[in-house]
């Protein structure tokens, strides 16, 4: 979870609200204050970690991260798995551009187009 909060906060930058994500799950949430990232319910980027949380932020046109994959069908768009003990990010095309955020060409580059 501390390299996601580090992603995060670049995406939320390219998302237009720079150092701010939304956020539910605790551990998470205390990842991202200790990279003074505030969790603020407003935020154009969302980390979820349930389905239920997924559809929700996705439903309010959010841009949403998540651990898993298996999360893209509830309409996340970017997952930070760990693949033979490294963090791997992959993007979901259509639930990116359902968000609205650009993503810069260097991040999306560096990860696996599902």
């Amino acid at each position: 979870m501390e390299e996601a909060a580090k992603f995060l906060l670049i995406l939320a930058s390219s998302a237009g609200s720079e150092g701010r994500v939304a956020c539910k799950e605790m551990d998470m949430a205390m990842q991202l204050k200790k990279r003074e990232i505030s969790v603020d319910a407003k935020a154009n980027v969302a980390w979820a970690f349930t389905p239920e949380q997924t559809r929700f932020y996705s439903g309010q046109g959010k841009l949403v991260v998540c651990n898993s994959r298996k999360l893209f069908t509830d309409g996340a768009a970017i997952a930070f798995e760990r693949t033979n003990g490294r963090l791997t990010v992959f993007y979901h095309p259509t639930n990116l551009e359902r968000s609205g955020v650009r993503l810069p060409d260097s991040f999306l580059r560096g990860a696996v187009k599902i």
